[in-house]
C-alpha cells in the first residue's frame, strides 16, 4: 500500500547575515524542527523505521544584494 502524504515541521530559526563587501551577503542560520507528521514504515508487521520527532536544519547561503 503506498500513501502519497505530506511531510510538515514547525520551528525555531535563527539567521546570520553579513555584507563583507557591498553586493556580496553571506548568510549562515540554523534551527531545530519539530516535526507535525511521523510517517512510520513497515515490513510486513514490523516498524523497521519512524521519523524523528526532533531534527535539526542548518542553512548557508550566498547572495547579490540589489537595492
Amino acid at each position: 500500500d503506498v500513501r502519497r502524504r505530506i511531510w510538515a515541521a514547525l520551528g525555531p530559526t535563527l539567521l546570520v547575515q553579513w555584507e563583507p563587501l557591498r553586493p556580496l551577503v553571506l548568510q549562515a542560520g540554523g534551527g531545530a524542527l519539530f516535526a507535525l507528521v511521523r510517517d512510520r514504515f513497515l515490513l510486513g508487521s514490523d516498524e523497521v523505521y519512524r521519523a524523528p520527532r526532533v531534527g535539526v536544519r542548518v542553512d548557508l547561503g550566498v547572495g547579490v544584494r540589489i537595492w
